[in-house]
């Protein structure tokens, strides 16, 4: 009887911290393959993505996500990718300014038009490739910033020829925005 009790103890007490996800938007189930499946109804997205990638949910609609490494691809530092939906409290999406000389496209996924720009900086034998997404659906405004950090090819006696982190960076992040979807 005393074992009962306590596991009750214990589930109140998961449940109240939002451990098992009852109190929360916020749900993972696994996919098939070898993905995950996060969604979250409270910021209003749904994202499948590598079950290898570390996630870090930060405060308001905030996902931080660590990409894994990229077989043949030693050359990449580090990849992240961070989600920022505005618009999910007040229901009201804020559309952002953008400067027309920066976009370099656009990306269609989960049924949004993403305007995407870029941005690369190199310093100290290191490539630092930011790549932006901005859409605006009907109650939120999702806007994806991928970061890549990436070595010189060459330090390592690599040729040159194949190198273009800019390129790296675009096919990278795009391809995993394409997991997104909105939940409006």
């Amino acid at each position: 009887m005393r074992k009962k009790a306590n596991r009750a103890c214990v589930l109140l007490m998961a449940l109240g911290l939002g451990l098992i996800g009852a109190s929360s938007g916020k749900t993972k189930t696994a996919a098939a393959g070898t993905s995950t499946v996060l969604q979250d109804k409270d910021c209003g997205f749904s994202l499948r993505y590598p079950k290898e990638a570390k996630l870090e949910v930060q405060e308001g609609c905030v996902l931080k996500i660590t990409l894994p490494p990229i077989p043949g691809q030693d050359w990449i530092r580090e990849a992240n990718i961070t989600l920022e939906v505005s618009g999910a409290k007040d229901g009201e999406a804020t559309e952002r300014p953008v400067d027309e000389e920066e976009t370099i496209g656009y990306l269609v996924a989960g049924g949004l038009k993403f305007e995407k720009s870029l941005i690369v900086n190199t310093e100290a034998g290191l490539t630092h490739t930011m790549v932006s997404y901005t859409a605006i659906g009907k109650k939120h405004q999702y806007h994806w910033l991928g970061i890549m950090t990436s070595a010189d090819p060459a330090a390592s006696g690599r040729p040159l020829q194949h190198w273009d982190p800019a390129r790296s960076a675009q096919k990278i992040f795009d391809g995993f925005i394409q997991g997104f979807r909105p939940l409006e």
